[in-house]
């Protein structure tokens, strides 16, 4: 289908904009597309025409994707979105999009940008809960300071051997960082160590849980790699009764258990927790 003589591209002035968020730049152009027959018109003979020639012989340079801003050299063209115009018969309106990391990563020298997306870029965060547990005893003594197989002490909440719900304090933990291609190849690091326990920055060793790592592209050649932990004030230990001979409780005189001890499900890791050496 042959281009309309009467086709023609215009700049808006009304869908322009620039904004600046995290460390990174984003724009928008906008142009109005006139008696253009359909999508694939004005891909390939609007935007692939540099300069598009109107019908009042005027022209405009088009962008595509990769092409800098004709004010904001470092941001680059990323995307478009075609649209048309309610009501009308060949009316289009197109807006493109800009942005500053995307593509920053191809230049030369140092890496510049300092968002999410450029390479180095770190982010931590925390979330404080409260977990319910099943517990016999309020109050326990934590478990590095309780002998393996001992009681725990604290006082007895039990009901004859029935446990009772009450809460532990807990950090959800994350630590972000952007990195080159290469190192999402420690993704078999991630799943050795999690499920295991270890150190953290001012946190009792062996409180805090590794719970894995979320891998996510957001450049050419970078990926965010997000590590989640888990810390609990009692190191994640179980409360346990010991039980005696026949299988029951042995209780005491107020009907409460008389032993209870810490079980440890989770292993203590041999090597640093994947992303520490990073904070």
């Amino acid at each position: 289908m042959a281009l309309l003589a009467t086709a023609q591209i215009l700049e808006s002035n009304e869908g322009r904009g620039i904004s600046v968020k995290a460390g990174q730049a984003t724009a928008t152009r906008e142009f109005m597309l006139i008696d253009f027959q359909g999508e694939d018109e004005i891909i390939f003979d609007g935007f692939g025409q540099n300069p598009f020639t109107n019908p009042d012989s005027s022209t405009i340079i088009t962008p595509k994707i990769g092409d800098p801003h004709p004010l904001f050299s470092n941001l680059i063209a990323v995307d478009f979105q075609i649209s048309k115009v309610p009501g009308s018969i060949n009316h289009w309106r197109a807006s493109w999009n800009y942005q500053n990391n995307r593509f920053r990563e191809s230049n030369t020298g140092a890496n510049l940008s300092q968002g999410p997306e450029g390479i180095g870029f770190q982010e931590f965060s925390a979330n404080v809960i409260s977990k319910p547990y099943m517990a016999y005893r309020a109050g326990p003594t934590r478990p590095e300071s309780v002998e393996f197989g001992a009681d725990i002490g604290g006082d007895p909440v039990d009901a004859g051997c029935a446990p009772v719900t009450m809460f532990r304090q807990q950090y959800e933990i994350q630590f972000s960082q952007t990195l080159k291609a290469q190192a999402v190849k420690n993704i078999r690091t991630y799943g050795a160590a999690a499920g295991k326990r270890g150190s953290f920055p001012d946190f009792p060793q062996g409180s805090v849980l590794y719970l894995g790592a979320a891998i996510q592209r957001v450049g050419i050649e970078s990926y965010r790699v997000q590590h989640k932990y888990l810390h609990d004030e009692f190191s994640h230990a179980i409360q346990a009764p010991v039980y005696n001979a026949h299988g029951q409780c042995d209780l005491d005189n107020d009907g409460k258990v008389d032993k209870v001890r810490w079980v440890q499900p989770f292993a203590l890791s041999l090597s640093s927790l994947p992303g520490l050496g990073l904070i």
